[in-house]
């Protein structure tokens, strides 16, 4: 080590960003390196060494190696690299943290304010740093701004016990050996039954989010189409024409509908009712983790995990306050003002700031709250080097924040009943009196409408035309990956942090695809196997069981031995019937996996000899994979090279321009895939993504 203080206290943080920002905030730094691993020095009136890790240094795995037992209850913390290795600089770190420690006078741990945040800095306390009883202090802070980074240190608080770090670690196990004992059973039974190997998995939170998709295809498999038919009406009042719609919205019969309109098309009506109603509508709080993810796919396409990964970023730049929260409120202690003082330098949001800088600064409040974090809320710090997509999270965020001070927004909606004869007609229209925080959070709000004409009770009006539609009764509509979010936020399984994961996991096994969430023959047999022989696996209560024990764990209410031993003797239930019918599970998801598989492969219909399909292949000399025809041996030559990195899916549609499959490309978890048309001569070809995203690959 290079020559330290005789008196430091050592700071560990979560993250390297995280690290510079409490070194901007406690002084002039001096990074030092030892052993290609960097640490900061602050020297002062105390001096501080600042050193940071990178998310999780230490993991759970077996006690013994042998992959083919099960079931493992017998595990250990060890280094990272023990499990993943690639992640050597693991080694570096632990090393240098452990060097450090030694010296220190004082251990602050600097993690995130959560769950996670306090499991990470127990282990290093207590594997990295070797304490027998594992003791620091804590700093908390919601935000990287310099100014809550420096009182958060003159505010630090001592800790004996760590009842956060032991539900995250209680959390951790129940994890591991839910997941590594169910994947292993899953595997064997398919190989035993003959089938190919396949990445499976199934576990106390994935269990019933895949049974949430199940239940839903199953609900539209058996949904019937019933018909009926609807009476629209053309209305003319003295030269001003407006849509109504036949008050029985569902007409059992064609002839019914035919009725109606012989008996009012060409005649007059009679105004029976007009009203205008105004409504007011009060500002929206600012955003929680799950508020933010579907908002986020519901206006900008992202999902759910896209949005947490660029919200931790923007966090990471100190623009926002911590993401992973499920609080709506902003407390009295965040001084408002500077804030919005602050983002009206910015000049994008100083007209949205001057609107409600009128107005007394008191946010709207949701109900939720969290013991840990307000809701999210801008710094007023602009975020540094941002791309399009950040940006764009970002304006979201910070408008939210801004039309929570605002005035409510102020509607009317202008009604008209109008009968001819027997029969009554609607109409209406909403238009706006008062945008309020409407004006500055304009995202998916509703649109004012096209006025009707100022009509009064036993006005005469012409009835033009009568239009009769034949409709049929919807399916419900498939989940997507917000709405699935929602579900399982509604239900209580997982947590904030992990539920986006789980979704993009269940991608990820071949479970379901698509933006409106399909299951596919696996995710079926994997569902229809658990049902038959393990249906706990599949059930919320479960699940919501268990969490809210880790809640007893983390509130020191419970034992997390207790809880952890309980939650081990379900998964031996679930286990035991799994393996008691282990052929009969084996063969149910083979063919499943089989015809999954063929799908994930399969692209689309040949456009060159149109009787095959352009499938996925790889080159036996290359390694390099590519599109070819299915009919190759029989003559159509029909190639295309692909992208050499990343999961590969169909879209249900060809191109528009040249009919030649179109796929999306993910390349990571989090973001976007990207979106390319396969024919290397399609004209579409031009544009600098599909340049950048095709790679070689020949049938060679």
């Amino acid at each position: 080590m290079s020559v330290l203080p005789k008196d430091y206290t050592l700071v560990v943080t979560e993250k390297p960003d995280v690290a510079r920002r409490i070194a901007a905030a406690l002084g002039e730094d001096s990074s030092q390196v030892e052993g290609n691993y960097e640490y900061i020095l602050c020297p002062g009136k105390t001096n501080y060494i600042i050193v940071s890790a990178v998310g999780h240094l230490f993991s759970l795995m077996p006690t013994y190696p042998r992959r083919d037992i099960y079931p493992v209850l017998d595990t250990r913390w060890v280094p990272l690299s023990a499990v993943d290795k690639k992640r050597k600089d693991v080694d570096r770190r632990i090393r240098t943290i452990k060097s450090l420690s030694k010296g220190a006078s004082k251990l602050v741990i600097a993690c995130d304010y959560d769950l996670e945040g306090d499991t990470i800095g127990y282990n290093i306390l207590k594997y990295a740093c070797g304490a027998k009883k594992v003791k620091a202090f804590r700093a908390k802070f919601s935000t990287l701004a310099l100014d809550e980074l420096s009182k958060s240190f003159s505010d630090l608080t001592w800790h004996e016990e760590w009842p956060r770090a032991e539900a995250g670690r209680a959390r951790h196990l129940l994890d591991f050996v839910w997941g590594v004992n169910l994947s292993r059973v899953l595997l064997d039974s398919l190989l035993e039954a003959g089938g190919r190997y396949t990445t499976l998995s199934i576990g106390r939170v994935q269990g019933p989010a895949l049974n949430y998709i199940h239940d839903r295809e199953l609900e539209i498999m058996a949904h019937v189409p019933v018909p009926y038919w609807r009476a629209k009406a053309l209305v003319d009042a003295d030269g001003k024409r407006f849509t109504a719609e036949y008050t029985v919205d569902r007409i059992g019969t064609e002839a019914g509908a035919r009725l109606v309109k012989g008996q009012v098309e060409g005649n007059r009506g009679t105004v029976v009712e007009a009203s205008r109603r105004p409504f007011a509508i009060p500002p929206p709080p600012s955003f929680n983790l799950g508020d933010l993810q579907h908002e986020a796919f519901q206006i900008l396409g992202f999902s759910p995990s896209q949005t947490l990964s660029i919200a931790e970023k923007l966090y990471l730049q100190a623009a926002i306050s911590y993401p992973r929260t499920s609080s709506q409120r902003i407390p009295p202690s965040i001084d408002c003002e500077r804030i919005l003082s602050s983002l009206a330098r910015q000049e994008a949001f100083k007209p949205y700031v001057t609107l409600v800088m009128k107005e007394s600064l008191s946010p709207a409040q949701g109900q939720k709250t969290d013991p840990a974090h307000p809701a999210i809320f801008p710094t007023g710090e602009p975020p540094s080097g941002t791309d399009a997509k950040e940006w764009q999270l970002y304006n979201l965020i910070v408008r939210r924040f801004i039309s929570a001070f605002a005035e409510r927004a102020v509607k009317e909606r202008h009604s008209l009943r109008i009968a001819c004869g027997r029969h009554e007609f609607r109409a209406s229209a909403t238009s706006i009196i008062s945008p309020g925080w409407s004006a500055i959070y304009d995202f998916g709000s509703e649109k004012e409408m096209r006025g009707l004409p100022s009509l009064n009770v036993a006005d005469i009006v012409s009835f033009v035309t009568v239009d009769v539609v034949e409709c049929f009764d919807h399916p419900p509509s498939r989940y997507n990956q917000s709405s699935l979010l929602e579900q399982m936020e509604s239900d209580e399984i997982g947590t904030k942090a992990t539920r986006a994961e789980i979704i993009s996991t269940l991608v990820d096994r071949g479970y379901v695809s698509g933006g409106s969430i399909e299951l596919s023959e696996l995710g079926f047999a994997i569902v229809d196997a658990a049902s038959k022989y393990s249906p706990s696996i599949l059930s919320p209560q479960m699940t919501r069981s268990i969490e809210e024990k880790l809640d007893g764990v983390e509130a020191a209410s419970l034992d997390p031995g207790t809880v952890t031993f309980d939650g081990v003797d379900q998964l031996l239930s679930c286990l035991r019937l799994f393996e008691e019918n282990m052929a009969e599970v084996g063969a149910m998801i083979r063919l499943a996996n089989l015809q999954t598989a063929k799908g994930r492969e399969t692209l689309g219909s040949c456009p060159v000899c149109h009787d095959g399909q352009l499938i996925i292949i790889r080159s036996h000399k290359s390694g390099k994979r590519f599109v070819g025809c299915s009919r190759y041996s029989n003559g159509c030559r029909a190639s295309a090279p692909l992208p050499q990195n990343g999961i590969i899916r169909a879209t249900k549609g060809p191109c528009k321009t040249c009919g030649w499959p179109v796929i999306l490309v993910f390349t990571s978890r989090g973001r976007r895939p990207w979106r390319l048309c396969v024919n290397p001569d399609c004209p579409m070809k031009g544009s600098a993504l599909n340049r950048k995203a095709v790679s070689g690959g020949s049938r060679s």
